[in-house]
């Protein structure tokens, strides 16, 4: 017998995955910003 995870699980991992890059994104790019604008 072959033990599977469910899809939930996959679709739920992936959306948690991205979800914490798009937030890590964000915050590089507002702290990027921030001393960019710094600079200027």
């Amino acid at each position: 017998m072959k033990t599977y995870i469910p899809a939930q699980i996959y679709l739920y991992d992936y959306k948690s995955l991205f979800v914490r890059a798009s937030v890590t994104i964000a915050i590089s790019i507002i702290v990027y910003s921030a001393l960019f604008g710094i600079t200027w």
